[in-house]
């Protein structure tokens, strides 16, 4: 995932391992720009001050993805800065198409609005020089993310459509996917057509097929993803698993009946006693806690049908999963679903 760099409202942010190259590559084609109209030691200073406006701007970006999947009852899991950007990791799918399309524009609204209070920023004293270089970038994050295809923002709420006029989420992404290949697909064939113009002297036009590239391969993926989901569409997760009872997190040994339990916590699996470890030559007043796996909260499972069950058991930490629905538990094996699954 990379590396961790602190945490915004409890919610963990990293720093994929690659964005330093990217911070590079972005600086440089900055610094290239700038050097035209500067001297040397300003427009590496104007370059710097870029890339950091760029971090914080993506970071809004994410940021506020999440705080708007968290009204929307879909609480987010991380940030991550990337090479290209960034993206949020939620808990759990996104619970209708009106979410996804929300969630999904909560992102470029907020540099949008960014873009217009730093272009007001630029009327201010000593400070308004540097607010114009964070009013474009913002007003390019906003703009471009809009692009109706995936992996873009636009892409989701492009897919959103499709989801609500298919009844498909997983349609709607393959939709949203081919939208973004057309885009990818149009950018670099300008971007050629700019390049033979200018008789390949335009670094942005390189540049632009740099970025047409990424929005292919983010595209095709999204497709391939699609077309997996659809295939578990029908999958359930239940005959594939173990129903157990559930007791308590405060209860003793003594409680923990033969067949194993999982143990909750108003409602919600934080541990797993397999039937293994019940019985022995255990003290039956010791808490059940002693005898129990700790269950991380992403290996618990709350759609036990379809892609987003065979999903979650994907994404989960280790080998045991815990499903619950409607108050009954059952306790699985990643492998042994898989191995169902793939077949």
């Amino acid at each position: 995932m990379g590396w961790r760099i602190g945490s915004i409202g409890g919610v963990p942010l990293y720093l994929a391992k690659s964005w330093p190259i990217g911070a590079l590559l972005i600086g440089y084609v900055y610094f290239i720009s700038f050097n035209n109209y500067a001297t040397t030691g300003r427009a590496a200073l104007i370059s710097a001050i870029a890339v950091v406006m760029l971090f914080f701007s993506v970071l809004v970006h994410e940021v506020s993805h999440g705080v708007v999947g968290k009204l929307q009852k879909r609480p987010p899991e991380s940030y991550t800065l990337t090479l290209f950007g960034g993206h949020t990791t939620f808990r759990t799918p996104d619970p209708s198409p009106g979410a996804m399309a929300i969630i999904s524009l909560a992102g470029p609204l907020a540099n949008l609005a960014l873009a217009a209070l730093a272009w007001a920023g630029t009327l201010l004293p000593v400070v308004g020089p540097y607010m114009e270089p964070l009013a474009i970038v913002n007003l390019i994050l906003g703009l471009f993310n809009l692009a109706p295809g995936l992996p873009m923002d636009g892409g989701y709420i492009v897919a959103a459509i499709g989801w609500f006029a298919t009844d498909s989420r997983e349609r709607g992404m393959e939709i949203s996917g081919w939208t973004g290949r057309v885009i990818a697909g149009l950018i670099a064939a300008a971007s050629v057509f700019w390049l033979l113009l200018t008789q390949g002297r335009s670094t942005s036009a390189l540049w632009m097929i740099f970025i047409a590239i990424f929005l292919w391969q983010g595209a095709s993926r999204s497709i391939h993803v699609a077309k997996a989901r659809q295939a578990v569409t029908h999958v359930d997760l239940r005959p594939l698993m173990m129903p157990v009872p559930a007791i308590e997190h405060t209860k003793a040994i003594r409680d923990v009946p033969p067949t194993g339990a999982v143990l909750v916590d108003r409602g919600w699996p934080v541990a797993f006693i397999p039937i293994q470890n019940v019985g022995g030559n255990v003290d039956p007043n010791a808490p059940a806690t002693a005898i129990s796996l700790a269950v991380p909260r992403r290996n618990v499972i709350t759609t036990p049908v379809g892609a987003d069950a065979v999903t979650a058991v994907a994404g989960a930490e280790g080998d045991l999963v815990i499903l619950t629905d409607g108050g009954y538990y059952w306790a699985g094996s990643v492998r042994q679903i898989a191995t169902h699954v793939n077949r």
